[in-house]
């Protein structure tokens, strides 16, 4: 309990269920969990960083929510064991939301109820489509309230670590690299030779969503940064 704290975004933000999951043969409303993991011993700590990993916008992108789970379990069994996690949890705090489509992972559909999560942002995105579905108030709800220095959102179909920009108006020339981007580029970099593709001596390839992936519409990468 000094290390974790569990929430919902229903009871945390008042936000709705956006349909019904099942629960030990039950359908009940579908809940999207957030799990904090710090040192609540040393709390209040307002210079303290704080990282945000969600698991999936699309429900049916299935890695990004068993790694944020098993990211979270990491984390807590081995605090007493392993001092550079004791270390991390000491001096950062880490949030998760592994459910973020909670209703899209529970049918194993990419959408939530026929809404995109990943179009949902105020991005280069009309304003009457923006914030439509449960999980992306959720992740709006908690950006208003922290300051996160990074924020990793896991995707499946392809293997790379992405960063802004991922957007249309920043295809052209001269609008292509995000005014970060040299940080952005070695954060990833280094993130790349720390983890492993789970092929041998294959690194992740990295570089902006524009490259990597493709340009979207009302994205969360785009919109977060």
């Amino acid at each position: 309990p000094m290390l974790v704290w569990a929430k919902n975004a229903q009871q945390a933000f008042g936000l709705e269920s956006a349909g019904t999951c099942k629960v030990d043969g039950q359908s009940l409303p579908c809940e999207n969990l957030m799990v904090h993991i710090t040192n609540r011993r040393t709390l209040p700590d307002p210079a303290r960083p704080e990282i945000l990993f969600l698991g999936g916008l699309h429900g049916d992108e299935r890695i990004g929510q068993v790694a944020t789970l098993e990211l979270a379990h990491f984390l807590v069994a081995e605090y007493d064991a392993t001092p550079w996690v004791k270390r991390l949890v000491d001096t950062t705090s880490v949030w998760l939301v592994p459910l973020t489509n909670a209703v899209g992972y529970e049918r194993n559909e990419r959408l939530e109820m026929g809404l995109f999560p990943n179009r949902d942002f105020g991005y280069v995105q009309k304003p009457q489509s923006c914030m439509t579905t449960i999980a992306g108030r959720t992740v709006n709800e908690l950006v208003q309230r922290h300051a996160f220095r990074i924020v990793v959102t896991f995707h499946g179909g392809m293997t790379t670590i992405a960063y802004p920009w991922g957007a249309f108006n920043h295809q052209t020339r001269g609008q292509r690299r995000a005014p970060d981007d040299a940080a952005l580029r070695d954060v990833s970099t280094a993130m790349s030779g720390y983890a492993s593709t789970g092929k041998v001596d294959r690194k992740y390839p990295t570089g902006t969503m524009n490259d990597q992936v493709y340009p979207v519409y009302g994205g969360m990468e785009d919109w977060g940064y």
